[in-house]
């Protein structure tokens, strides 16, 4: 089970953030993604690896809380499906920077998509709370719409 608080936020509080982390290293991520009734797969390439993520549908909590696999597979399997990707139907295809870090209890990621900005922090609800708390992060909305949805412009 996944569970995360996505928090839009500004380029200022993005680069606050990214030092308290301790600057980690922003990575190009590629994403082919089918959505399901069920919930989306998706083939991500980033750093020279690949993998493969089935999600399910988000269940009404606080947080973004869904089932979640993931593993990698071998960078040839992206770069072939990437040819032929849209033959199989049309997936829906974006790219976005991530740098991630272990803080506390918690994985926190900052993310750029487009010209926004957001950090994701991902952990056990109460982790969660306590990060939100001290990266004063509690006036900022959390955001329930995956990455997927903001890129295609859903709500």
């Amino acid at each position: 089970m996944e569970i995360e608080a996505k928090i839009e936020i500004d380029k200022g509080k993005f680069d606050e953030i990214n030092r308290k982390i301790g600057k980690p290293r922003q990575n190009l991520q590629r994403n082919y993604v089918y959505v399901f009734d069920f919930g989306i797969i998706r083939i991500r390439s980033e750093n020279g690896k690949a993998f493969l993520t089935i999600k399910g549908r988000n269940k009404k909590s606080e947080f973004s809380k869904r089932h979640e696999i993931e593993c990698e597979v071998p960078k040839s399997f992206y770069d072939r499906f990437s040819k032929i990707a849209f033959f199989l139907g049309n997936p829906f295809y974006y790219e976005k920077y991530r740098a991630s870090s272990k803080y506390g209890s918690c994985v926190v990621s900052l993310d750029r998509l487009d010209e926004r900005y957001f950090v994701e922090i991902e952990g056990d609800e109460r982790d969660i709370r306590n990060n939100i708390e001290d990266l004063a992060l509690r006036d900022w909305p959390i955001r329930k719409e995956s990455y997927t949805q903001m890129a295609r412009g859903e709500k």
